[in-house]
């Protein structure tokens, strides 16, 4: 299993392992506002865009790890993907406006493998802004 960890716009990408159903599509925050897609094309990388209330906010970008042994950044296909869940947590700030801060996000894990049938886990999880 690969482990890495990638965050760009409330979106965290993650190895990990977890029970799958088989069915990507968009992925969006609580509220609905935001939203993640999973993009696979035959023969090219995959690639995520995030969204905010329909308009882009982070163009299609490509997925993937190049690692000694492992390049898993190519024509990576997806082979299942978990059902969506809610993840819930709480912190404390050490200073900042408000010192209790609880996080909800909407989580989804996807298994992508190369043509080496080497594999990784995706996980998704994608909250509300601020």
């Amino acid at each position: 299993m690969v482990n890495k960890f990638i965050s760009a716009a409330a979106v965290g990408v993650t190895a990990a392992s977890t029970a799958f159903a088989a069915s990507p599509g968009a992925l969006t925050s609580p509220d609905r506002q935001i939203s993640v897609q999973l993009n696979e094309a035959p023969g090219k990388p995959l690639t995520y865009t995030v969204s905010r209330d329909g308009k882009p906010v982070l163009l299609a970008s490509d997925l993937g790890l190049q690692l000694q042994g492992a390049d898993l950044s190519g024509a990576l296909t997806i082979s299942a993907s978990s059902k969506v869940s809610t993840v819930t947590d709480k912190y404390q700030m050490a200073v900042g406006k408000k010192r209790d801060i609880t996080y909800t996000a909407n989580e989804q894990t996807y298994s992508v493998q190369n043509a080496q049938k080497q594999k990784m886990d995706i996980v998704f999880r994608v909250s509300n802004d601020g």
